[in-house]
């Protein structure tokens, strides 16, 4: 067999297996393994209380598809007689009063940029950074509605030349359903323009950007209202999809923490470990309707949730686990939904005027198109989002008035009067009915899978603010109540959002953060954290060592590779996984340890190693390699961990020493390391510690290096 040669650091595995010479190397590194590692300690004396972690501020994203929201409490302030802030919209860009608004997600990047004004992906925007936008011209949230207006059809951004830029609907790149395929498709291909003009290189990027933006605005206000400074701690909370696969759930968080990296919120100078929390949409939803409503759930009753939103509207079947707090066990049913939720409704009133306006002659005149649409822009739909549609109910027939300021009356066009745009009842009502006729499919849906009786229907998200869809579905309830009745089945409750008197809304549209929030003030009472997906490390082991497992899949005997410390061959790029999917819940303090080995030629060499970081959402089983059947196309590279060991250069102790390669001797510096594993909470701390050759006490390495893993849990657990 044809050997090659490579400089792998080796690790020691499966002493059965390894020849006499090996046998004696690895049981004395055992055997100083046993001395060396920390010996468990009781949980009890090391699990940190809530008060030793607890953060200056508390912080919840409820990143949605159309909206995004920000709530936030402040250490020492008491939320049952002061409430949960919300990060109110910019007033210099927000096209509404209302103080609950949300910010839309929403960015653009201009379509001409010189490659020296590009700020690069690789180079980082630490907390004192002055830019932390993308590019230049790039705009957020409210300031893409301000200057470019409410969101075109695709052939109008064609005709503005904005199509490539704008991007909207991005929380659907993480979405892996059939029915956003189409959305997500479009959104690669604008993404893809900005990579060859190299604005992003991963179209994870752009969620990235929005949300270091999101997070500055949030600083800056922080510092205004609330005392926020460079070392004040924080915790967020990002809230996910229960549809959402692991992997998406990882790609969510690192984009969050890279955000916070760039903003200096939560993660700074002075902060440099994440605190990140994950829940659910549908725990977080619940927590905060059942929270202001005179309805309860009691322990195993089932229920649909239905999270209608500004983009989609997602429905599961859930079964209480606990009721104080609020928790709930998995989806019964698999979650399903659709692309009608209220922007959808915008959309086809904008569609309706615009074909109006369209033959009725109002675009001949290009100048006069153009003040005609900014006035749309900038006063008809704000109008209709805040006050026309939410007034819409379809109990008594009336008609709706639209301001679109130049609007003249005309009598081929009965829609068309003075600065006017007059909708009729039944107009109204086709704006809403598609949206309708997808709501009451997905809950017939749930219902009519559910292999469990059905108690309750919950209702939340924005568009339940809506009093044309609350009264849909209080027709739709005694429908099937009218329907299970004839059956002989029990009836179903609906609960709808309470109207709060103090606020004088609803508060649907922030319920998702604000139960979030209230969520992860409430940790202690569980559930532990359960692990969702494998996190690990490539090792190089004896080729001999796991030949048995390579064989119960079947699968040829990979050629080794001849190590240049011992001539031996070894098994390359296997993995070792520090947290593995399927494990029960973990201790307080999970450690995992083992021997390896880092070779040199000499001081001259860069003394710096990097550890692949790789995922699984099903693979738990150690030592086979990447590209093996039992992990081919199931393991993900993630990341790597950099680890700079040049300062022991400095140790005198460490010295080339002659070792035998076949006929040759050569000198090589060889470096003995106990690599440890430490998960403490979310983090996961990668340790090196030098084990001298001569026995002598263990040298701790200079730094550490810890990662956030907060994807590798269950959302909602501890």
């Amino acid at each position: 067999m044809s050997k090659r040669r490579r400089n792998y650091p080796l690790s020691s595995d499966d002493e059965a297996t390894l020849s006499s010479r090996q046998k004696q190397r690895v049981s004395r590194r055992l055997r100083e393994r046993d001395m060396l590692t920390p010996p468990e300690t009781d949980a009890s004396s090391t699990n940190p209380t809530a008060a030793d972690f607890e953060e200056d501020y508390k912080i919840s994203v409820d990143w949605g598809t159309t909206f995004t929201t920000v709530a936030y409490v402040k250490r020492g302030v008491d939320i049952e007689t002061c409430g949960i802030s919300t990060l109110p919209s910019l007033t210099s860009f927000s096209m509404t009063t209302d103080p609950a608004r949300q910010i839309p997600t929403e960015s653009y990047y201009p379509p001409t940029i010189l490659d020296s004004e590009l700020q690069p992906e690789h180079e980082s925007h630490g907390p004192n950074d002055q830019d932390t936008v993308p590019c230049p011209g790039y705009l957020h949230g409210w300031e893409v509605q301000e200057t470019l207006g409410t969101e075109y059809t695709e052939e109008e951004e064609e005709n503005h030349n904005i199509s490539d830029g704008r991007l909207s609907r991005m929380k659907l790149l993480l979405d892996n359903t059939e029915f956003t395929r189409e959305i997500r498709d479009t959104l690669e291909t604008k993404i893809g323009g900005l990579k060859k003009r190299n604005i992003v290189r991963s179209s994870f990027d752009v969620i990235t950007h929005y949300l270091t933006v999101l997070l500055c605005q949030l600083k800056e206000f922080l510092q205004t209202h609330e005392g926020f400074h460079d070392r004040s701690t924080a915790e967020l909370i990002i809230s996910v999809p229960v549809s959402w696969t692991p992997k998406a759930n990882n790609t969510m968080c690192q984009c969050m923490i890279e955000a916070m990296r760039r903003s200096g919120v939560g993660l700074n100078e002075h902060n440099s470990v994440p605190k990140l929390f994950m829940v659910n949409e549908s725990e977080a939803a619940a927590t905060y309707a059942l929270q202001r409503s005179i309805y309860t759930l009691r322990r195993s009753e089932v229920f649909v949730l239905v999270d209608a939103g500004g983009g989609t509207v997602d429905v599961g079947c859930y079964r209480v686990r606990d009721t104080e707090p609020l928790r709930l066990d998995k989806e019964i049913n698999p979650t399903e939904g659709a692309l009608c939720g209220s922007s959808n409704v915008n959309q086809r009133f904008l569609a309706m005027l615009l074909q109006d306006l369209r033959e009725a002659g109002y675009f001949e005149d290009e100048s006069k198109a153009e003040l005609l649409r900014n006035r749309i822009d900038t006063i008809t739909m704000p109008r209709f989002e805040s006050s026309v549609k939410r007034m819409a109910e379809f109990s008594t027939e009336r008609s709706y008035v639209c301001s679109v300021p130049g609007l003249k009356p005309n009598e081929k066009f009965a829609r068309f009067k003075r600065e006017n745009y007059v909708l009729s009842h039944n107009d109204m009502k086709r704006l809403f009915e598609r949206s309708f006729i997808e709501i009451e499919r997905l809950i017939r849906s749930q219902i009519g899978k559910s292999i469990v009786n059905i108690d309750k229907v919950l209702i939340v998200g924005g568009f339940s603010d809506s009093v044309a869809l609350r009264g849909f579905l209080e027709s739709l309830k005694d429908r099937i109540n009218d329907e299970r009745s004839g059956q002989g089945l029990s009836l179903i409750e609906f609960i709808l959002p309470q109207y709060n008197n103090l606020t004088h809304g609803f508060e649907c549209a922030t319920g998702v953060a604000k139960g979030a929030l209230l969520r992860a003030l409430d940790k202690e009472n569980g559930p532990s954290r359960t692990i969702a997906c494998s996190f690990g490390f490539l090792r190089h082991i004896p080729h001999e060592s796991k030949l048995y497992r390579l064989k119960d899949f079947r699968e040829p005997i990979k050629q080794g590779i001849m190590s240049l410390h011992d001539g031996e061959e070894y098994l390359a790029d296997t993995i070792t996984w520090a947290i593995k999917v399927g494990d029960g819940p973990l201790a307080p303090i999970h450690r995992k340890t083992y021997i390896g080995e880092y070779i040199w030629r000499n001081k001259t060499e860069d003394w710096t190693k990097f550890e692949a970081l790789y995922a699984s959402q099903v693979c738990n089983k150690d030592h086979f390699q990447v590209d093996s059947l039992y992990n081919r196309g199931k393991v993900e590279k993630i990341g790597s961990i950099r680890l700079d060991l040049n300062w022991l250069k400095r140790k005198p102790q460490i010295r080339p020493r002659r070792i035998q390669i076949g006929n040759r001797t050569v000198k090589r510096i060889v470096l003995n390391v106990l690599v440890e594993f430490v998960l403490i909470d979310r983090n996961l701390t990668f340790n090196v510690r030098w084990l001298p050759h001569n026995g002598a006490n263990v040298m701790e390495a200079s730094e550490t290096t810890t990662v956030s893993v907060v994807g590798a849990f269950e959302p909602g657990t501890n």
